[in-house]
């Protein structure tokens, strides 16, 4: 296992003193390792900021997004322009497959566009393709 890149291989039973001080060795550790930025992503005049989950529209302000919102815009944003079923949204959104649920998509938009769209009743940016799904438009 170790050769196999394992930092730390614990064997029952265990003391939990050294279990600790072990944790302890491997945070010291990993403190040294320097956190790198994902650099923006941007299409048209969205800007999205992997590292501390924003979006900025226009050159305005810089717009917080939950874990939810920040999966479905980078997934529409990285496929923009084409049309994805709300099936496709919800494997990438919420992590799983199968039968996707419409209405979780659909209040999931609802609450981006009045995040990012300037009037969230006549989108410019999140467009519905009735009967098919959801697009970015670039």
């Amino acid at each position: 296992m170790l050769e196999a890149g394992v930092d730390l291989v614990i064997f029952r039973p265990f003391s939990a003193r050294l279990m600790i001080a072990q944790l302890r060795s491997l945070l010291r550790r990993a403190t040294d390792i320097p956190i790198f930025n994902l650099p923006n992503f941007s299409i048209g005049d969205l800007v999205l900021d992997p590292s501390i989950r924003t979006v900025q529209v226009q050159d305005g302000p810089e717009i917080h997004l939950t874990r939810l919102e920040f999966r479905l815009l980078y997934t529409l944003m990285v496929h923009a322009g084409q049309v994805l079923p709300a099936e496709t949204l919800v494997e990438q959104v919420w992590g799983y497959s199968g039968r996707g649920d419409r209405d979780l998509v659909r209040g999931l938009i609802k609450r981006l566009r009045t995040k990012v769209e300037p009037e969230p009743q006549n989108p410019i940016y999140i467009l519905t393709v009735p009967g098919v799904g959801y697009k970015l438009q670039r």
